[in-house]
């Protein structure tokens, strides 16, 4: 089987085990470039024979190499190098080939080191200040924009989540607030503060549209993720403070893990994660927490 073959073969497979949109299109890229990479050396006779068949244990570790020397960000060449290591294991498991030449292929040391970004109370005053007087807006772009931030940061819903929120999902007897196809069609409940309801209600109240979905647009059709991320450039521009959407769902983990003394259960039951490793990010300093550190003991 040719590597271009190999390769669709495997995206084709992770688009049915279900695997986001992103994963698939990161993989899809990540091979690509293996695949490019590939083709230059064989042209060269790097490589002997042809398909994945023909590829060697030291073409990987060249591969690996190359990666690590190419000027790439050490997480860009890990990210890619495991790529290639999960492309093998599965054309082993399908016996597309008979032993897996990737299984040793070893990715580049690096300290880990937490770099993303929350923002303090501070910030996200600012930002939702910047909802409420953002020039050449009316009220009900003004108040669906505070509702639309109210939730992302106060319920840590993903932008896909937030788009897919309809009415029936907001229980204001209980509090709560039902997202039914989460990452990987999980299903879960998240706490839906008063606050946050005030702001959602005082929205749907103004708003004239007949959606069954809460956030729509201006036309009143379901809000996309393109639509909230325009939204948000644009608040964090009036703002000047420095975040994305997913810099609100970090921040709701943040002050989720802070406010229960780091119980990473918790906060992985309420982002939605399917480990706790994923949600170990937020009780690891950041970057901004270590220079802040760093800074309080600078010698003068």
């Amino acid at each position: 089987m040719g590597i271009n073959e190999a390769i669709e073969k495997y995206i084709d497979a992770l688009k049915t085990d279900g695997k986001s949109a992103t994963t698939v299109k990161g993989y899809a890229h990540d091979l690509k470039l293996f695949g490019a990479w590939l083709d230059d050396i064989s042209s060269k006779g790097g490589i002997p024979g042809a398909g994945v068949s023909a590829v060697a244990k030291n073409t990987l570790e060249k591969y690996a190499q190359f990666l690590k020397t190419s000027g790439a960000a050490p997480a860009t060449a890990n990210r890619r190098i495991i790529a290639v290591r999960k492309f093998f294991e599965y054309l082993a498991k399908e016996g597309v080939i008979e032993t897996n030449p990737a299984a040793d292929l070893k990715t580049k040391p690096v300290q880990r080191q937490n770099t993303v970004k929350w923002l303090d109370r501070n910030e996200v005053g600012r930002v939702l200040y910047a909802c409420e007087t953002q020039p050449h807006a009316g009220l009900l772009k003004k108040t669906r924009d505070k509702a639309l931030i109210m939730v992302l940061v106060n319920c840590g819903l993903r932008v896909s989540e937030l788009c897919d929120l309809q009415l029936d999902d907001l229980d204001y007897n209980a509090s709560l607030l039902t997202v039914r196809d989460g990452k990987g069609a999980k299903y879960r409940k998240v706490p839906f503060g008063k606050s946050t309801q005030a702001a959602v209600k005082t929205y749907l109240d103004m708003r004239e549209s007949q959606s069954s979905y809460v956030f729509v647009t201006e036309r009143g059709d379901q809000t996309t993720p393109r639509a909230v991320q325009h939204v948000v450039k644009k608040l964090s521009e009036i703002s000047g403070v420095d975040f994305t959407v997913h810099s609100l769902r970090h921040t709701y983990g943040k002050n989720i893990a802070d406010e229960t003394g780091g119980r990473l259960e918790v906060v992985a039951q309420l982002l939605g994660h399917a480990t706790i490793e994923t949600t170990r990010i937020y009780v690891t300093p950041s970057m901004k927490e270590l220079t802040k550190a760093a800074e309080a003991v600078e010698f003068e």
